[in-house]
């Protein structure tokens, strides 16, 4: 017999769609961050019985996506860390020489390149913050940019041979 076998009592069905409701409200007006309105619904549920910790560890949590988005954003903080962002927006400002539409090429080109040979998100991670700093330097706004490299990591990932799975 499993946790579940006799079915949820009322008053837990009950609870389970107040704190879905009060917490989808919180995530509709915006008032604190969507991450902790989350954890806050969860570690509600966790505390209060409805949703066993074991089985929210174990069959829950999609543990090999975490670990994955955690080492892609261990590996963007460590380019941020060693400087190797900031000297290529600067090599990038140079070489192109401020002109918006040749940067915009490049960065896509380049994003397509990196997605198809890696990962697409591994691809975001990295590029974006040079994006980011880049446009900053042109005093630009970055939307455009954001979406030609979404559009063209994409299209990288979607040019291997097994396509994009992302």
């Amino acid at each position: 017999m499993t946790e579940f076998s006799q079915g949820p009592v009322l008053w837990q069905a009950i609870i389970a769609l107040i704190i879905f409701a009060a917490a989808y409200v919180c995530i509709l007006i915006e008032k604190w961050d969507r991450m902790y309105t989350a954890l806050g619904g969860a570690l509600l549920m966790i505390m209060l019985g409805i949703v066993p910790l074991g089985k929210a560890v174990t069959s829950y949590a999609n543990w090999h996506v975490l670990l994955l988005i955690t080492s892609l954003f261990i590996i963007s903080g460590v380019f941020l860390k060693t400087g190797i962002i900031a000297y290529s927006a600067s090599h990038i400002l140079r070489k192109f020489r401020l002109q918006p539409i040749t940067v915009l090429l490049s960065l896509s080109v380049l994003s397509a390149i990196v997605s198809a040979l890696l990962d697409g998100l591994l691809a975001i991670a990295v590029l974006v913050p040079i994006l980011l700093k880049t446009t900053k330097m042109m005093k630009l706004s970055p939307v455009p940019f954001l979406i030609s490299i979404l559009l063209s990591v994409n299209i990288g990932g979607a040019a291997t041979l097994m396509g994009n799975f992302a």
